[in-house]
C-alpha cells in the first residue's frame, strides 16, 4: 500500500498535505462574465492558474473562466474527453494515450520550456545510482501516462532495458512522493514542482541521475481544447483569446520569477524556495504546433509504440492550431 502522509517526516509533511489539498481541488476562477460564454480549464500545480493572476493577463476578459486543478495531465485528458472542461494544459504524454484511446481533442498550442527540460529522473541522496544502467532490477514510481511515463520509457530504452527490466509502481504525484520519502521505491520519474520538493525538503534529499537532455519531445507541453468546444464558434474564439493571454502571462513571467515564485507559493502554500527553484526551472514560452513539434511529439509517439506502452497514433491528426 502507498505510504501515507502521516508516516512523512514532520518538516515536510505540512507541504506534502496542503499539495495533495490543492491537487484534490476544483477552484473556480471568475472571469468578468459574458454569460453566453464560460470557458472550463483544466490545470495542474504548475503555477499557471497563479501566473494568469498575478501577471494581470486576464484583466479585461469577457468570458466567464471556470478552473480545474487536477494531480497531472491523464486525469486532464479523461476531463477532456468526457466533456467536463473544454481545454487544458498537459505534458507531451497523455495526449499520446489519449489520442491512442479517444482523439476527441486537438493541440492548439505548445507550451516548451526554455530549458528543453520537463522531468526528471530521480534517486534519494544517499542512493548509489548514477546511471541508467543501474536501474536493473529497482523499483521505479511514475504515473502512468504521464510525461514522467514517456520519458522514463526514453530513459531505459537507450540504457538497454526495458520496462520488464524494473519494477514499475503506478502511483498518483502526491503517493510517489510519499513513497519515495519512506524507501518504498528506489527512483522517481517524475517533474516539478515534485523534484524541488524531494531535493529541498526530503531527509537525506535526493539528486537526478545524470542524463541527456536530448530526449524525443523533452520540455514539451501542450494546450488542447476538446472537438466539441472547437466547433462552436463562441467558445473557440474564446480559447483562442485564453491562448494569447496566457502566452502574454508566461512572457510576464519569465521576466518576473520572483514575482511569480511568489504567487505559486501563496496558491499551493509551497515553501518559497521551492516555489522559487521550480519556477526557475520551468518558465515556458508559448508557441505554434509546427511541423518540428509535431515531428518531435511523433518520435516520442513511436518509442512508446516500440514499447509495447501504447498503440501507434499519428500527431499530425492532431493539430489546430491557435496561435499565431
Amino acid at each position: 500500500m502507498p505510504t501515507t502522509t502521516r508516516s512523512l517526516p514532520a518538516r515536510w509533511r505540512a507541504a506534502a498535505l496542503a499539495l495533495a489539498a490543492l491537487l484534490a481541488a476544483v477552484v473556480l476562477m471568475p472571469g468578468r462574465a459574458d454569460a453566453a460564454v464560460t470557458l472550463r480549464v483544466g490545470g495542474q500545480t504548475d503555477g499557471l492558474k497563479s501566473l494568469l493572476e498575478a501577471s494581470g493577463a486576464l484583466k479585461g476578459v469577457k468570458y466567464g473562466i471556470s478552473w480545474s486543478t487536477f494531480t497531472s495531465g491523464p486525469p486532464i485528458v479523461e476531463a477532456l474527453q468526457a466533456g467536463k472542461i473544454d481545454v487544458g494544459g498537459v505534458g507531451n504524454t497523455p495526449v499520446i494515450f489519449g489520442a491512442a484511446s479517444r482523439p476527441n481533442f486537438k493541440l492548439v498550442a505548445t507550451l516548451q520550456q526554455r530549458q528543453h527540460r520537463g522531468d526528471y529522473l530521480v534517486v534519494p541522496g544517499s542512493s548509489k545510482i548514477t546511471s541508467p544502467k543501474q536501474l536493473k532490477g529497482k523499483r521505479v514510481a511514475y504515473t502512468l501516462g504521464s510525461s514522467g511515463h514517456g520519458f522514463l520509457v526514453q530513459v531505459l530504452q537507450r540504457a538497454g532495458l526495458s520496462t520488464r527490466d524494473v519494477t514499475l509502481v503506478n502511483l498518483t504525484p502526491s503517493d510517489a512522493l510519499a513513497a519515495f520519502s519512506s524507501g518504498k521505491v528506489d527512483a522517481w520519474a517524475t517533474w516539478e514542482p515534485f523534484v524541488s520538493i524531494v531535493q529541498k525538503v526530503v531527509k537525506g534529499g535526493a539528486k537526478g541521475i545524470p542524463l541527456k537532455a536530448d530526449y524525443a519531445a523533452s520540455g514539451l507541453n501542450f494546450e488542447i481544447a476538446s472537438t466539441s468546444a472547437l466547433a462552436d464558434r463562441a467558445k473557440r474564439a474564446a480559447i483562442a483569446d485564453y491562448v494569447a493571454r496566457l502566452k502574454r502571462a508566461l512572457d510576464w513571467g519569465y521576466r518576473n520569477q520572483n514575482a511569480w515564485a511568489e504567487a505559486f507559493a501563496k496558491e499551493t502554500n509551497l515553501p518559497a524556495d521551492i516555489s522559487r527553484q521550480a519556477i526557475a526551472r520551468t518558465t515556458v514560452n508559448v508557441i505554434p504546433v509546427s511541423s518540428s513539434i509535431v515531428a518531435q511529439e511523433q518520435t516520442l509517439a513511436t518509442a512508446l509504440a516500440k514499447a509495447g506502452v501504447v498503440k501507434q497514433v499519428r500527431i499530425s491528426s492532431l493539430v489546430d492550431n491557435l496561435v499565431r
